[in-house]
């Protein structure tokens, strides 16, 4: 039988005076969000907290008992990963709809990658720059590809430019409640017993480069709570420029 050791930790880094990014640990539901805000101040705050709600509240609800007597008699159920690209759309019309409607807000999105384990996997719905990574048996490997501006321009052949050397690295080219329709990419993984699953912020890897990551992982392997630690102190120790959010979760049997 699988069971989760997780942890979570958010810091507000050495430049900023508030704190953009939220998470959610969801245990009960096997479900782990982490989003980080756009739009300054309380608005990208606002986005990102709205998201994670409104992800945990769709799953929640879709997993009730009475939603599945409601859904009995339907021909075609959805599928684990149509459920949670759902979940995730769902929080895409919520922020747009308060950033349309309410001045103070206008502007305001977020980014936001989602984890879900069902049975034999665990299903990663993400848009923006926040990252999910697998460490298994000391590799580390990145399940998620950046919606960003520095992303694009590398796939288009200029794989020189890092977030060191590119003016432009902040521009986010997806973002939930950035427009009323947005394109959420999924993926699948069969876990295994052992594999640590670490969902971030920007602030993370803007500061640490994958090896970097990669050896405090490996490090900490054994328990969530110090990884997360570990890497949120040395992200701030290499500049803290801007709010750090890590939530690790490591598969035992």
């Amino acid at each position: 039988m699988m069971m989760l050791e997780y942890a979570g930790l958010t810091d507000v880094g050495r430049s900023r005076d508030h704190n953009e990014d939220a998470f959610g640990l969801m245990p009960d539901d096997n479900l782990f969000v982490v989003a980080d805000g756009l739009g300054g101040y309380a608005a990208g705050e606002v986005a990102s907290k709205l998201a994670v709600d409104t992800i945990a509240g769709f799953i929640r609800k879709q997993h009730s008992p009475f939603h599945t007597l409601d859904s009995a008699n339907t021909d075609s159920p959805k599928s684990e990963e149509d459920t949670l690209v759902e979940a995730v759309t769902s929080a895409n019309q919520r922020v747009h709809y308060a950033a349309s409607r309410y001045r103070a807000y206008r502007g305001m999105a977020t980014t936001v990658v989602s984890m879900r384990f069902v049975d034999d996997r665990c299903v990663v719905a993400h848009v923006g720059d926040s990252r999910c990574y697998r460490l298994r048996n000391g590799q580390l490997t990145r399940m998620t590809e950046d919606h960003s501006l520095l992303n694009d321009f590398r796939r288009r052949g200029h794989e020189q430019l890092t977030e060191a050397n590119f003016p432009m690295r902040n521009i986010i080219m997806r973002a939930i409640g950035k427009d009323a329709c947005v394109k959420v990419d999924v993926a699948t993984d069969k876990y295994m017993p052992g594999d640590v699953y670490i969902l971030c912020t920007d602030g993370l890897t803007g500061e640490l480069s994958d090896e970097t990551i990669a050896s405090l992982a490996i490090k900490h392997s054994q328990n969530p709570e110090c990884m997360s630690q570990e890497l949120v102190s040395a992200a701030c120790e290499a500049g803290g420029r801007d709010n750090v959010t890590i939530v690790a979760v490591r598969v035992t049997d």
